[in-house]
């Protein structure tokens, strides 16, 4: 039962990490037009690489975790809670902490996870 709540703190996180990284896409996008304006458009496209990377491969790293979590073997709930708790830990210092909640809800989720291997 504790991968089922595992994996739904997963995927709430997941899914918050997503928004995040939207976020950070559209913010990247506009701070490179503004900044592209006195800088040139190498500053454009710098910006949206940067947002583009971070936005995409932090929920990419979590959804794969959570799809292990919800696989419910003992094997893949542990690798799939490390992988959780190691993204949303990296997510905290590059996309923000995922609005904060992001990375509380990771944390838990994966920790849930990795538990559930001494059960």
């Amino acid at each position: 039962m504790k991968s089922v709540a595992a994996f739904v703190l997963s995927l709430v996180a997941t899914i918050i990490y997503i928004l995040m990284g939207l976020l950070v896409l559209v913010i990247g996008t506009l701070l490179g037009v503004v900044f592209g304006i006195f800088l040139g458009p190498e500053a454009i496209t710098a910006m949206l690489a940067i947002a583009a990377t971070f936005g995409f491969v932090i929920p990419i790293v979590l959804a794969v975790g959570t799809i292990l979590v919800a696989i419910n073997k003992k094997a893949t709930v542990i690798i799939g809670g490390i992988i959780v708790l190691v993204g949303s830990i990296v997510g905290f210092f590059v996309l923000f902490g995922g609005f904060i909640i992001g990375t509380i809800l990771g944390v838990i989720g994966g920790i849930m996870a990795i538990s559930k291997s001494g059960n």
